[in-house]
């Protein structure tokens, strides 16, 4: 039976190793998208930026599997001193984990298929394809998030960070080969597709084999069903904020409009992507720690903020230069919402570091405070959806009150202990 151990114990080094990773992965994928917002009429583009967006709304699955299975194995491990019989827990909640996965894949992949000409009729796409080459990878992909998860909650960041590094080059590769035999939209979402299936591949041998039974892998189960709520709630917040303007843009706006706010959402989300290399670092380090403080919020808070600044920094200066080199001529009209696209995923970056963390550790109000954060601004957005500046602009405002309402409510520690009341978990072992 293969034992999960840390091989990057931390949070600065752990944070950092997945930061390269992901910034490597990121870069990738940025190039791969400026190569087809080259190679593809803005209007074939926003087709493509769809297929991303509505694989990132149906990640809200394969996200919670990961923090779930990050969250169970990290206290399996930091309750027992006998490695074996942590490795046993850890087995036993894979296989639950998985089981659940390949369900709700194989479900969501039937239900993408069927409702395929649907959703090409409403988005105004040339084809019904690409939503079918996207349903196949779904349950590889869940399968996938659930591995991630048992080395995200062993701390095993190396072997994490080689598979988002395996995921992308296989994307990006794969895109160029299949857009540049002509394939269009429908060779960038089977390369994309292809790209869950090689990151499964490299995160599978590390998993532990399924054992028998565990003593206790009944009572984690049932501590694992309420963290799902919590998990639920928040990212269906996280992919409400992320991808609903893009989905109004594609509606709302004429094909070629709606392809050039799809590169500015693009640009912008590189900053919340990069913040959750530190977030996921943070997040089975939080739940190792003993204490009401948490010294691992405190460094992600001000890593993440560091982050988001310099990227807002740098998207302001370069943008009139660089999108039009990056993306083209027909993007110059937009190239000023860039760095303010940038400025409303930096606000939001943060709140979602505060957020995570706080599930992780058993609050459930900071969550909750996301989803309405982001249901307001669906409402908003669909209210006032006259031109791209004016969506840009709205998500910067209701993304600077959510902040303000989540710094206030963490301040008053009555309101967090009546609503936010920790999960029934075992109290852990303080992070060595």
């Amino acid at each position: 039976m293969t034992a999960v151990k840390a091989d990057a114990p931390g949070f600065v080094g752990a944070a950092g190793l997945l930061s390269l990773a992901m910034l490597f992965a990121s870069g990738a994928n940025y190039a791969l998208n400026l190569f087809l917002a080259r190679r593809l009429p803005p209007g074939a583009f926003g087709d493509a930026t769809l297929i991303v967006t509505l694989l990132l709304g149906l990640t809200a699955v394969a996200v919670a599997l990961q923090l779930v299975s990050a969250h169970m194995v990290s206290t399996a491990l930091a309750d027992h001193d006998d490695e074996r019989h942590a490795t046993d827990v850890v087995a036993g909640v894979r296989r639950w984990l998985l089981s659940r996965a390949w369900i709700a894949g194989i479900a969501a992949a039937v239900a993408v298929t069927a409702l395929a000409p649907v959703l090409s009729d409403r988005f105004r796409t040339d084809s019904a394809l690409p939503f079918v080459l996207l349903a196949v990878g779904l349950p590889v992909h869940l399968a996938q998030s659930v591995d991630r998860g048992v080395l995200q909650g062993g701390l095993c960041f190396t072997r994490l960070a080689c598979s988002f590094v395996a995921e992308a080059v296989v994307r990006f590769i794969g895109g160029i080969v299949l857009v540049s035999a002509g394939l269009g939209v429908d060779g960038a979402t089977l390369a994309l597709t292809a790209s869950f299936v090689a990151s499964w591949l490299v995160v599978r041998p590390w998993s532990p084999e399924a054992p028998s039974t565990s003593a206790d892998l009944a009572d984690r189960i049932a501590d694992a069903r309420l963290l799902t709520r919590s998990t639920a709630i928040l990212l269906t917040g996280q992919i409400i904020v992320n991808n609903v303007d893009v989905i109004i843009a594609k509606r709302a706006f004429e094909p070629d409009v709606a392809g050039r706010y799809a590169a500015v959402a693009l640009m912008g989300r590189a900053v919340f992507f990069l913040s959750w290399a530190v977030v996921n670092a943070a997040f089975p380090l939080s739940v190792r720690e003993s204490g009401a403080s948490s010294q691992t919020m405190r460094w992600a808070v001000v890593t993440v903020g560091a982050i988001s600044a310099t990227l807002v920094g740098v998207i302001h200066l370069s943008a009139e230069t660089v999108v039009p080199l990056a993306f083209g001529g027909e993007y110059r009209p937009v190239s000023d919402l860039f760095a303010t696209y940038a400025l409303a995923t930096a606000i939001y970056a943060v709140v979602n570091t505060v957020a995570t963390i706080d599930m992780a550790r058993g609050r459930r109000l900071t969550p909750a405070l996301v989803l309405a954060g982001g249901l307001v601004q669906t409402a908003v957005l669909s209210m006032w959806s006259d031109g791209p500046r004016q969506l840009v602009e709205i998500q910067v405002a209701v993304m600077a009150v959510l902040l303000v309402v989540v710094v206030t409510v963490r301040a008053l520690p009555a309101l967090d202990v009546k609503i936010g009341a920790r999960l029934p978990i075992a109290e852990p072992r303080p992070v060595p």
